[in-house]
This record gives C-alpha cells, structure tokens and sequence, in this order.
C-alpha cells in the first residue's frame, strides 16, 4: 500500500491509486468556475467588468469556497461599504497584508488577487461617493436606507 500523493493521508494499492485521486480524495482539486463570466464588480459610469477566480480548490472546500465567493458576489450588489469589506476580508489570500487577522486561513477561501484588488477599487470608489453627499446628508432633508 502506499500514501495518497495529494495528501490525504488515506492509504491504498497502487491500482487503486487513479480511481482515488480522479473521485474520492478529499485533497483532489477542482478549478472554480461558480460564476462563468466571473465575479461581476460594479464600475459607476459603465458596464463594469468580471474578474475570474479562477482558482484550484481542494474538493473538501469547495462548499466553503462557493459560500465565501457568493457572499462576496452579494456584498459587491450594494453599496453597503462596511458589508463589502467584510466580504473583502474573508476572501483575501496570503499575500494580503491583513491576512493575518483573517479568520480562516484555508485555501479555498483564499481568492486571486486580481479579484481583491478589483473588489478594492470598488470600495474606494463606494467610499468617495458616499463622502462626497455627506455635506447634503447632514442637512438632515434625505437620507441613505442601511
């Protein structure tokens, strides 16, 4: 017998090695592809643009993986800024500098760059607009719904 290369742990015959890996190991890995144009982000102005994820996923977290791509999906709906960077920050990979204080540090919740980055433009601009209409909002004639 000999030990699942992909990490698992599971022990089998080296006959048995294909069928494992193709459809049993838990550390086989998947590209995602949740969303087929990709995460769409809001541009003001214009059409806005997908940016992939794109990424390999190990089987066992890629419910995990879904959860986390389409809370953020959600979050970049809204111009809800606090509800985005929440999103934001449970997505961000380790070469982020705040992963660090990231709850979970798996890798299916660890999203390509190009896409926190995409999504971070978009909160800056979010930010921007909200504090441009504040001078009008504090007048106390209108006002935003949470």
């Amino acid at each position: 017998p000999r030990c699942c290369f992909l990490g698992c742990g599971q022990e089998m015959l080296v006959a048995e090695y294909r069928e494992h890996e193709g459809n049993e190991c838990s550390c086989r890995q998947y590209i995602c592809r949740m969303h087929k144009k990709g995460v769409h982000i809001p541009v003001f102005g214009g059409a806005g643009m997908h940016v992939m994820c794109g990424r390999s996923v190990r089987a066992k977290e890629m419910a995990h993986h879904k959860q986390i791509e389409e809370h953020l999906a959600t979050a970049l709906k809204a111009w809800n800024v606090p509800k985005l960077k929440k999103a934001i920050a449970a997505a961000i990979p380790m070469c982020h500098p705040d992963f660090a204080d990231k709850k979970c540090h798996c890798q299916g919740c660890q999203f390509a760059p190009e896409l926190v980055a995409a999504c971070d433009v978009r909160v800056s601009d979010l930010e921007q607009r909200f504090q441009s209409v504040q001078t009008v909002l504090g007048r106390g004639h209108i006002s935003v719904d949470a």
